[in-house]
């Protein structure tokens, strides 16, 4: 049996050691060899699937949005008789693209669901694995984070193994998923939800990157340990400076300072809060991250649910 995997993080183009948990449970398991990418850039930067259809010849689908970085991708790699590259912008269902369209339809045409474009394109539900990074928090003029969603609504989609971008500056034990009202997203959907709804499609979790989490379905799940979701993921190892007081916990990102988490915080609380805040502006301003952004009502009160207030 196995635990948490961890330990076996090695990066070969990924972010934060995908790489080589990926090719740990390929070399230990039975993984079909196709895979699905939803956000793929240029093919390598930060690429959590370079290795299995470049090195491994796995039959490949990546879709990437992005004029820039499609023609990139297709410049570079269209060659390959083992991967298929589509520009795609990934909603999560047919009402979802509905209502976006309402709101701005441009390049409408190409839109469509993880579940449209995999059969369109003649990939077989069991794929082995699928990456899903559909998260702009620096897009304008709506950021978005369509992650979790995307996970949600799969229907046909049948992978073995599922990598998926989470909010890594929110603390492993909180709930917290992005309104499917997608006019404005500041925070990505957090560790705990996603490990959640994973459970409840019938995946387990066995490894967490600080910016991805790692499931398996249900028949590789045998093979390992059930953990809670805090020995997973543990949360400001990446910044010890960060110190959490009683309900008391800052929550940023590099393109917003975005909230701060205060369950019956009293007002000394929140004022540390506000100060909290200030210096992060002052620091982000310095380093030209984006600009803190201003916080419509609608995603306050869709905070307000979490008990997650934006300052």
């Amino acid at each position: 049996m196995f635990a948490s995997l961890n330990s076996h993080n090695k990066i070969i183009t990924s972010q934060d050691g995908e790489d080589g948990i990926i090719e740990f449970l390929v070399n230990n398991f039975n993984i079909n060899k196709t895979l699905i990418e939803v956000g793929s850039n240029d093919g390598v930067w930060l690429s959590n699937t370079y290795n299995l259809w470049h090195n491994k010849k796995f039959k490949a689908l990546l879709i990437e949005y992005d004029y820039s970085c499609f023609n990139k991708l297709v410049k570079s790699f269209s060659s390959y008789k083992n991967i298929l590259c589509v520009r795609n912008k990934i909603h999560f269902n047919d009402e979802h693209i509905e209502k976006e369209k309402l709101r701005d339809s441009t390049e409408s045409d190409l839109w469509t669901t993880l579940d449209a474009v995999a059969q369109n394109n003649n990939f077989q539900s069991n794929v082995g694995l699928l990456s899903i990074d559909a998260t702009m928090l620096n897009a304008k003029p709506h950021p978005f984070s369509y992650d979790y969603h995307i996970l949600k609504y799969l229907n046909y989609l049948k992978p073995q193994i599922i990598v998926i971008g989470f909010a890594y500056h929110i603390p492993g034990h909180l709930e917290f998923i992005e309104s499917e009202d997608c006019s404005f997203h500041l925070l990505g959907s957090s560790f705990k939800s996603t490990y959640n709804l994973a459970k409840k499609k019938f995946y387990q979790v066995v490894a967490a990157t600080t910016n991805n989490i790692i499931m398996v379905n249900e028949e590789i799940s045998k093979k390992f340990i059930s953990l809670p979701a805090e020995e997973y993921f543990i949360w400001g190892k990446e910044n010890p400076k960060i110190k959490i007081k009683s309900n008391f916990f800052p929550i940023a990102n590099s393109h917003s300072v975005a909230a701060i988490y205060q369950k019956n915080l009293n007002l000394f609380g929140k004022f540390l809060a506000k100060k909290i805040r200030y210096k992060l502006k002052l620091n982000y301003n310095k380093k030209n991250y984006f600009p803190l952004r201003k916080v419509p009502n609608h995603y306050i009160n869709h905070c307000s649910q979490y008990d997650i207030y934006p300052i």
